[in-house]
């Protein structure tokens, strides 16, 4: 037997066995698996039950594995409809706010699978000797006559470096200077050397390259450290206290050691130079003397606690006592971060001892002071911000969890760093179809079941046929998913844009797209356009992003993009004021591809 309360530390415990403990108090942040043997149909019981897994296993967040931050709960005799009422139940809007996701199977019909990036590895079948081999140069297509198409953004491979082909081994390998993706080239049946047309009605052979390496695209994108977001209903801290948390991180994690005294100068100063101030104006002395005086108030009440009389006189004392404690409401204001201690190290009087004490005291009650402060740690953060998210990506997990932490908690809207999982667990619809090209796929087969509509279906299958498509992700509304802000009813809402493209041209490498498919039926239309178009204007590294819609056109239906990167057609998103007006933007500056 041990005490439930020293389970929690005591790292030789792996099991335990409950009779009713675990559903009426019990909490061990190491516990990732629960299984229930009892047979219960209360709905507060498996509420309560359920209320132990609201969590993350240790309460942290492993960024490369989502399976680690699964806890599982099995309840086998429970009753199943009020264990499914109670998971919708925290699944609605009013209890959308919980920080985590709850989903349900049945075992008996597992609905969830993992897909991962370790797929099988390609293989490249074995050449016969003397037989022409399809991978010989693949990247010269010189000789071929094939054209791209006038947008810059499709552009074929070409390159003349004699390294870049296949050793004819038994698992051959790609000797190429660099990573090349797969490709599929038309390729007309009769090829001479002299160049050629393809005869009229003759049928197409085709080429195809070897497959993509999915490690190596999930590598690229998450050293880019996209910029995401974090949408929440209200705000934890204060930007000071923001401010103070990341300047400590940034200091004890290496990346900018000067950060936490740096603010702590800048804080000192501002209270130095208005108390400087203070001095110069002739002011100082009446208002220190204000803070050694208290007014004593006297009360007298009857046996029924009624005031019988009250007077009030006023006392000009010297307490430190209650200096003291003024200071300590002052260190609240700012921070409790000890600034009141680190100024009287710096400019402590011996002639007058208190004297620090009353200049911080001064600082944190004048309202324009604190105002002031909190615009400097805004500001100062946002900096810290724009400057080292990017080095925080190649930092450890735990340094970036502290970091989405300290963001998560300073504003409605936060900035994030983009990292995609190596692993997601998903629920897969046994409607969907296969996709052996999704970034993200099931580990023994590379295939992904996805289930798209069909705006959605017809863009992927236009998508994958540009020459340079690598990969495709299917961006979803989860905690990692690439998440935007928009504006409705005078609140911030979440927005997950549908697909991330990957493509990869020779002279730049891998280029990732942003694309929402969405219909001008809803109501959201125009503040989800605007939430692209900002965001085209923060993060300048991705290639297109693009609202899209399906229009009529002279040569039928097709797909009108709306290039968010422009900058003369994001201006007139941002500055449209109703629907009508962006479907003219649509129709004027629209572009199929």
């Amino acid at each position: 037997h041990i005490e439930a309360s020293d389970i929690a530390d005591n790292r030789k415990v792996r099991v335990v066995l409950f009779k009713e403990n675990l559903s009426t108090g019990w909490d061990c942040p190491r516990a990732e698996t629960m299984m229930s043997f009892a047979a219960r149909r209360d709905p507060t019981y498996i509420a309560q039950l359920l209320g132990r897994m609201v969590r993350t296993p240790l309460q942290c967040r492993v960024s490369r594995d989502e399976f680690l931050n699964d806890v599982k709960l099995y309840l086998p005799h429970f009753d199943k409809d009020n264990v499914k009422r109670v998971i919708d139940e925290l699944q609605s809007n009013e209890g959308s706010e919980i920080p985590t996701e709850i989903n349900g199977e049945s075992l008996a019909e597992p609905a969830y699978i993992t897909y991962t990036v370790h797929t099988p590895k390609p293989r490249i079948p074995k050449q016969v000797d003397g037989q022409i081999s399809l991978f010989d140069d693949i990247h010269d297509y010189s000789n071929l006559g094939i054209e791209t198409s006038g947008d810059n953004n499709n552009i074929g491979y070409k390159t003349n470096n004699e390294n870049d082909k296949l050793a004819n081994t038994e698992e051959p390998v790609i000797n190429a200077p660099e990573y090349n993706p797969p490709v599929v080239i038309k390729v007309p049946v009769n090829v001479d050397s002299s160049g050629f047309e393809a005869p009229v009605g003759q049928p197409e052979q085709m080429l195809f390259g070897y497959e993509f390496d999915r490690n190596e695209v999930i590598r690229f994108i998450n050293n880019q450290g996209y910029l995401t977001y974090l949408v929440r209903h209200d705000r934890i801290n204060d930007y000071l206290k923001s401010l103070l948390d990341l300047a400590t991180l940034l200091t004890h994690s290496g990346i900018y050691l000067n950060a936490r005294d740096e603010v702590i100068d800048d804080v000192v100063g501002m209270i130095h130079d208005y108390v400087s101030d203070l001095r110069n104006s002739g002011k100082y002395d009446n208002l220190a003397n204000q803070v050694m005086e208290f007014k004593l108030s006297v009360q007298v009440f009857d046996t029924f606690g009624n005031a019988i009389n009250e007077s009030y006189s006023d006392l000009t004392l010297f307490s430190e006592t209650d200096i003291d404690r003024q200071v300590s409401n002052a260190d609240a204001r700012l921070g409790r971060y000890g600034f009141p201690n680190i100024y009287g190290g710096r400019y402590y009087d011996p002639d007058n001892p208190s004297a620090h004490k009353i200049d911080c005291i001064l600082f944190a009650a004048d309202e324009n002071c604190r105002e002031k402060l909190s615009l400097y740690a805004k500001n100062k953060f946002n900096e810290y911000v724009r400057n080292y998210r990017l080095v925080i990506v190649n930092k450890t997990d735990a340094v970036k969890k502290k970091y989405h932490d300290i963001l998560a908690d300073s504003d409605i809207v936060s900035e994030q760093i983009f990292a995609i999982p190596e692993s997601a667990i998903t629920k897969e619809d046994p409607d969907g179809k296969e996709f052996d090209n999704h970034l993200l796929a099931e580990e023994k087969t590379g295939i992904a079941k996805i289930k798209l509509n069909g705006w959605e279906s017809d863009l992927i299958e236009e998508e994958s046929k540009r020459f340079d498509f690598v990969c495709w992700l299917r961006n979803p509304s989860k905690t990692w998913g690439l998440c935007l802000p928009y504006d409705k009813g005078g609140m911030k809402n979440a927005f997950y844009p549908d697909f991330l493209i990957v493509r990869y041209h020779n002279s730049v490498g891998y280029i990732v797209d942003l694309l929402e498919p969405h219909g001008d039926q809803y109501a959201d239309n125009l503040p989800k356009a605007k939430a692209l178009a900002e965001y085209a204007k923060k993060e300048d590294r991705l290639g297109r992003i693009q609202l899209i819609r399906k229009m009529p056109t002279v040569s039928g239906n097709k797909f009108v993009r709306l290039e968010l990167t422009e900058r003369d057609l994001r201006e007139k998103v941002l500055l449209a004021n109703t629907d009508d007006e962006l479907k003219n933007i649509f129709i004027t500056m629209g572009k199929t591809e």
